[in-house]
């Protein structure tokens, strides 16, 4: 779970630029990783709250590399359609939403993102 010392994301490329190739939590001399949730892992608290009220502010959802299927997240976009907002989807896969979709750009997102921002960009 970690000792709950945060600090911004330019303190560990700092030491790493000075040559430290691993380093650790200056309060407790654990692992630094960012904070991030893994699979299994449980939510911060308020997180899906505060997603979900950016959700319904959204004029466009971009859901990237997500199969939608895995909840509550998976349910984020819905916020943003009923608020009458649009979806886009990138993934290499099908999802439960496609069909809610306005566009679908269905591949890998490293090999498609480049391609539909330049599109979308004109």
């Amino acid at each position: 779970d970690g000792c709950g010392w945060r600090a911004p994301y330019t303190w560990a490329f700092e030491l790493l630029d000075a040559g430290d190739k691993d380093p650790a939590c200056p309060t407790c001399g654990g692992i630094v990783k960012s904070a991030t949730v893994s699979f299994g892992q449980l939510l911060f608290p308020g997180v899906i709250e505060a997603a979900r009220s950016l959700a319904v502010q959204a004029d466009l959802m971009i859901a990237i590399g997500s199969s939608l299927v895995v909840y509550p997240a998976a349910g984020i976009p819905l916020d943003t359609l009923a608020s009458g907002g649009k979806l886009v989807i990138v993934n290499d896969e099908e999802t439960p939403l496609d069909d809610f979709a306005t566009l679908v750009v269905r591949g890998k997102a490293g090999d498609v993102l480049g391609t539909a921002v330049e599109q979308l960009l004109g």
